[in-house]
Protein backbone atom coordinates (compact mmCIF):
# COMPACT_ATOMS: atom_id res chain seq x y z
CA UNK A 1 0.00 0.00 0.00
CA UNK A 2 0.87 3.27 -1.13
CA UNK A 3 1.89 5.71 2.07
CA UNK A 4 -0.54 8.39 2.94
CA UNK A 5 1.61 11.94 2.39
CA UNK A 6 1.10 15.19 3.27
CA UNK A 7 3.19 18.59 2.40
CA UNK A 8 3.14 21.32 4.82
CA UNK A 9 4.66 24.89 3.02
CA UNK A 10 5.23 27.33 6.54
CA UNK A 11 5.35 31.19 5.05
CA UNK A 12 4.97 34.78 6.29
CA UNK A 13 4.74 37.32 3.71
CA UNK A 14 7.07 37.59 1.28
CA UNK A 15 5.12 36.84 -1.55
CA UNK A 16 7.75 37.30 -4.10
CA UNK A 17 9.24 34.41 -2.96
CA UNK A 18 5.70 32.35 -2.13
CA UNK A 19 4.28 32.41 -5.42
CA UNK A 20 6.71 30.57 -7.81
CA UNK A 21 7.06 28.19 -5.12
CA UNK A 22 3.55 27.19 -4.53
CA UNK A 23 3.21 26.99 -8.84
CA UNK A 24 6.18 24.65 -8.96
CA UNK A 25 4.09 22.69 -6.32
CA UNK A 26 0.86 22.92 -8.27
CA UNK A 27 2.46 21.80 -11.27
CA UNK A 28 4.97 19.28 -10.48
CA UNK A 29 2.73 17.35 -6.98
CA UNK A 30 1.35 14.39 -8.40
CA UNK A 31 -2.07 12.60 -6.79
CA UNK A 32 0.21 10.52 -4.19
CA UNK A 33 0.02 13.46 -2.17
CA UNK A 34 -2.71 13.00 -0.05
CA UNK A 35 -2.80 17.23 1.09
CA UNK A 36 -0.42 20.48 0.71
CA UNK A 37 -1.37 22.44 3.26
CA UNK A 38 -0.01 26.21 3.07
CA UNK A 39 0.91 27.12 7.18
CA UNK A 40 -0.09 30.70 7.17
CA UNK A 41 1.78 31.69 9.99
CA UNK A 42 0.20 35.41 10.74
CA UNK A 43 0.71 37.17 7.38
CA UNK A 44 -0.70 40.96 6.57
CA UNK A 45 -4.53 40.50 5.30
CA UNK A 46 -3.16 41.05 1.57
CA UNK A 47 -0.97 37.94 1.75
CA UNK A 48 -3.69 35.79 3.19
CA UNK A 49 -6.17 36.57 0.62
CA UNK A 50 -3.69 35.86 -2.07
CA UNK A 51 -2.74 32.27 -0.14
CA UNK A 52 -6.49 31.84 -0.10
CA UNK A 53 -6.81 32.87 -3.98
CA UNK A 54 -3.90 30.42 -4.80
CA UNK A 55 -5.14 27.51 -2.33
CA UNK A 56 -8.49 27.13 -3.96
CA UNK A 57 -7.02 27.42 -7.68
CA UNK A 58 -4.68 24.75 -6.71
CA UNK A 59 -6.42 22.37 -4.52
CA UNK A 60 -4.96 22.79 -1.60
CA UNK A 61 -5.49 23.79 2.22
CA UNK A 62 -4.14 26.89 4.15
CA UNK A 63 -4.61 27.21 7.97
CA UNK A 64 -4.38 30.93 8.92
CA UNK A 65 -2.86 31.34 12.56
CA UNK A 66 -4.44 34.43 14.87
CA UNK A 67 -0.55 35.62 15.21
CA UNK A 68 2.59 34.93 13.99
CA UNK A 69 4.07 32.27 16.34
CA UNK A 70 7.67 32.12 14.46
CA UNK A 71 8.55 29.24 12.31
CA UNK A 72 9.17 26.18 14.72
CA UNK A 73 6.00 26.70 16.67
CA UNK A 74 4.39 26.74 13.11
CA UNK A 75 6.06 23.64 11.27
CA UNK A 76 5.42 22.34 14.57
CA UNK A 77 1.33 23.01 14.60
CA UNK A 78 1.04 21.80 10.96
CA UNK A 79 2.83 18.32 12.01
CA UNK A 80 0.47 17.81 14.68
CA UNK A 81 -2.42 18.70 12.47
CA UNK A 82 -1.21 15.56 10.11
CA UNK A 83 -1.56 11.76 10.18
CA UNK A 84 0.32 11.15 7.31
CA UNK A 85 2.86 8.08 7.31
CA UNK A 86 5.37 10.98 5.58
CA UNK A 87 5.57 14.60 6.11
CA UNK A 88 7.43 16.86 3.89
CA UNK A 89 8.24 20.54 5.21
CA UNK A 90 8.97 22.49 2.35
CA UNK A 91 10.27 26.05 2.64
CA UNK A 92 8.07 28.80 0.77
CA UNK A 93 11.65 29.94 -1.06
CA UNK A 94 11.89 27.16 -2.61
CA UNK A 95 10.93 26.08 -6.42
CA UNK A 96 10.57 21.66 -6.81
CA UNK A 97 11.02 19.28 -9.27
CA UNK A 98 8.90 16.84 -11.31
CA UNK A 99 8.42 13.85 -9.16
CA UNK A 100 9.56 15.40 -6.05
CA UNK A 101 7.22 13.42 -3.89
CA UNK A 102 7.54 10.07 -5.77
CA UNK A 103 11.44 10.39 -4.94
CA UNK A 104 10.63 10.93 -1.45
CA UNK A 105 8.05 7.66 -1.06
CA UNK A 106 11.13 5.87 -2.83
CA UNK A 107 13.73 6.90 0.12
CA UNK A 108 11.87 5.83 2.58
CA UNK A 109 10.16 3.12 1.27
CA UNK A 110 13.61 0.81 1.54
CA UNK A 111 14.37 1.44 4.68
CA UNK A 112 11.96 1.85 7.68
CA UNK A 113 14.61 2.77 9.95
CA UNK A 114 14.98 5.95 7.71
CA UNK A 115 13.34 8.74 9.63
CA UNK A 116 14.75 12.18 8.21
CA UNK A 117 15.65 12.93 4.25
CA UNK A 118 16.66 15.78 2.46
CA UNK A 119 17.67 16.61 -1.24
CA UNK A 120 20.19 17.82 -3.02
CA UNK A 121 20.09 21.42 -3.79
CA UNK A 122 21.84 25.08 -4.75
CA UNK A 123 21.51 26.08 -1.33
CA UNK A 124 21.87 23.74 1.22
CA UNK A 125 25.45 23.76 3.32
CA UNK A 126 26.03 19.93 3.26
CA UNK A 127 23.80 18.45 0.09
CA UNK A 128 25.19 21.40 -1.95
CA UNK A 129 25.67 21.06 -5.79
CA UNK A 130 25.72 24.41 -7.37
CA UNK A 131 23.87 24.44 -10.65
CA UNK A 132 25.71 24.58 -13.83
CA UNK A 133 26.82 27.07 -15.55
CA UNK A 134 23.47 28.13 -18.47
CA UNK A 135 21.22 25.14 -16.77
CA UNK A 136 18.38 25.69 -14.55
CA UNK A 137 18.04 23.65 -11.51
CA UNK A 138 15.04 21.17 -13.89
CA UNK A 139 17.88 21.11 -16.32
CA UNK A 140 20.27 19.70 -12.90
CA UNK A 141 17.19 17.26 -12.23
CA UNK A 142 16.84 15.97 -15.55
CA UNK A 143 20.81 14.83 -15.65
CA UNK A 144 19.98 13.53 -11.82
CA UNK A 145 17.33 11.51 -14.09
CA UNK A 146 19.71 9.94 -16.54
CA UNK A 147 22.60 9.33 -13.74
CA UNK A 148 23.10 6.13 -11.37
CA UNK A 149 20.47 4.94 -9.35
CA UNK A 150 20.18 6.62 -6.09
CA UNK A 151 21.45 5.12 -3.02
CA UNK A 152 20.11 7.87 -0.25
CA UNK A 153 23.51 7.50 1.83
CA UNK A 154 23.26 8.57 5.03
CA UNK A 155 24.10 11.92 5.68
CA UNK A 156 24.59 14.60 9.67
CA UNK A 157 22.09 16.39 9.37
CA UNK A 158 19.96 16.46 6.37
CA UNK A 159 18.94 20.37 5.71
CA UNK A 160 15.83 22.11 6.54
CA UNK A 161 14.99 23.81 3.13
CA UNK A 162 13.08 20.45 2.11
CA UNK A 163 13.04 17.95 5.25
CA UNK A 164 11.03 14.91 5.02
CA UNK A 165 10.23 12.51 8.11
CA UNK A 166 8.44 9.58 8.53
CA UNK A 167 5.23 8.88 10.77
CA UNK A 168 7.16 6.32 12.73
CA UNK A 169 10.04 8.94 13.83
CA UNK A 170 7.46 11.53 14.78
CA UNK A 171 5.99 9.23 16.87
CA UNK A 172 9.25 8.27 18.63
CA UNK A 173 10.78 11.80 18.95
CA UNK A 174 8.04 14.22 18.94
CA UNK A 175 8.64 17.68 17.00
CA UNK A 176 10.85 20.33 16.65
CA UNK A 177 12.13 21.49 20.02
CA UNK A 178 10.60 25.14 20.60
CA UNK A 179 14.17 26.48 22.40
CA UNK A 180 15.05 26.69 18.58
CA UNK A 181 12.26 29.79 18.11
CA UNK A 182 12.24 31.25 15.29
CA UNK A 183 14.23 28.91 13.43
CA UNK A 184 18.27 28.13 12.49
CA UNK A 185 19.05 24.61 13.94
CA UNK A 186 15.80 22.86 14.74
CA UNK A 187 16.04 21.02 11.90
CA UNK A 188 19.53 19.99 12.72
CA UNK A 189 18.65 19.13 16.48
CA UNK A 190 15.99 17.08 15.00
CA UNK A 191 18.52 14.75 13.13
CA UNK A 192 20.33 14.16 15.79
CA UNK A 193 17.78 13.28 17.70
CA UNK A 194 16.22 11.12 15.80
CA UNK A 195 19.68 9.03 15.30
CA UNK A 196 19.99 8.70 18.86
CA UNK A 197 16.47 7.16 18.70
CA UNK A 198 17.86 4.34 15.81
CA UNK A 199 16.35 5.95 12.90
CA UNK A 200 18.70 6.65 9.81
CA UNK A 201 19.35 10.46 8.47
CA UNK A 202 19.67 10.47 4.26
CA UNK A 203 19.97 12.22 1.31
CA UNK A 204 17.60 11.82 -1.18
CA UNK A 205 20.86 12.19 -3.97
CA UNK A 206 18.00 11.39 -6.72
CA UNK A 207 16.31 14.54 -6.19
CA UNK A 208 17.21 18.73 -6.92
CA UNK A 209 15.25 21.24 -5.85
CA UNK A 210 16.03 25.10 -5.96
CA UNK A 211 16.74 26.99 -2.98
CA UNK A 212 16.67 30.81 -2.87
CA UNK A 213 17.81 30.78 0.65
CA UNK A 214 18.40 33.90 3.38
CA UNK A 215 14.49 34.99 2.10
CA UNK A 216 12.84 34.97 5.53
CA UNK A 217 14.56 37.13 7.98
CA UNK A 218 17.05 40.80 7.33
CA UNK A 219 20.85 39.78 7.73
CA UNK A 220 21.05 41.30 11.06
CA UNK A 221 18.18 38.90 12.39
CA UNK A 222 19.65 36.04 10.99
CA UNK A 223 22.97 36.24 12.56
CA UNK A 224 21.77 36.90 15.76
CA UNK A 225 19.55 33.65 15.14
CA UNK A 226 22.08 31.30 13.68
CA UNK A 227 24.74 32.60 16.10
CA UNK A 228 22.10 32.16 19.32
CA UNK A 229 21.30 28.78 17.96
CA UNK A 230 24.28 27.44 17.40
CA UNK A 231 25.08 27.85 20.65
CA UNK A 232 22.23 25.75 21.73
CA UNK A 233 22.95 23.19 19.46
CA UNK A 234 26.73 22.43 20.28
CA UNK A 235 26.06 22.65 23.64
CA UNK A 236 23.69 19.46 23.20
CA UNK A 237 25.95 17.65 20.64
CA UNK A 238 29.45 19.01 19.46
CA UNK A 239 31.66 15.36 20.21
CA UNK A 240 29.31 13.58 18.47
CA UNK A 241 28.50 16.09 15.70
CA UNK A 242 31.84 16.67 14.81
CA UNK A 243 32.51 12.92 14.77
CA UNK A 244 29.68 12.23 12.46
CA UNK A 245 30.32 15.32 10.49
CA UNK A 246 33.72 14.40 9.91
CA UNK A 247 33.13 10.98 8.92
CA UNK A 248 30.37 12.07 6.43
CA UNK A 249 33.25 14.48 4.76
CA UNK A 250 35.50 11.56 4.86
CA UNK A 251 32.91 9.36 2.87
CA UNK A 252 31.43 12.25 0.64
CA UNK A 253 28.44 10.51 -0.10
CA UNK A 254 27.52 12.71 -2.85
CA UNK A 255 31.12 12.35 -4.68
CA UNK A 256 29.80 10.73 -8.01
CA UNK A 257 27.04 13.03 -8.07
CA UNK A 258 29.54 15.72 -7.66
CA UNK A 259 31.84 14.28 -10.54
CA UNK A 260 28.47 13.82 -13.13
CA UNK A 261 27.75 17.90 -12.88
CA UNK A 262 31.63 18.60 -12.79
CA UNK A 263 31.74 17.17 -16.16
CA UNK A 264 28.84 18.82 -17.29
CA UNK A 265 30.57 22.11 -16.17
CA UNK A 266 33.91 20.96 -18.29
CA UNK A 267 31.86 20.90 -21.42
CA UNK A 268 30.30 24.10 -20.44
CA UNK A 269 34.00 25.62 -20.19
CA UNK A 270 34.28 26.35 -16.42
CA UNK A 271 36.17 24.96 -14.05
CA UNK A 272 35.19 21.73 -12.26
CA UNK A 273 35.37 22.62 -9.20
CA UNK A 274 32.81 21.99 -5.82
CA UNK A 275 33.19 21.73 -2.64
CA UNK A 276 31.56 19.73 -0.16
Amino acid sequence: MMPRVDVLVPVYNSLHVVRPCLRSVQRFTDVSVDRVTILDDGSDSHTAAELDSIAEEAGFVVKHSARNQGFVRNCNWGMEQTTADLVILLNSDTMVSPGWVDRFVAAFSIDPTIGVASPISNFAPHMKIEMVPGMDYLGMQALLDDAEPPVYPDITTPEGFCFGVSRACMASIGYFDLVFDDGYGEESDYSMRANNAGFRTVCVDDLYIYHRGRGTFGSDRRNELNSRNKEIFFARWRPRYARDFEDMKSRDPLSGRRALFAEQRKNAGRPAVERA
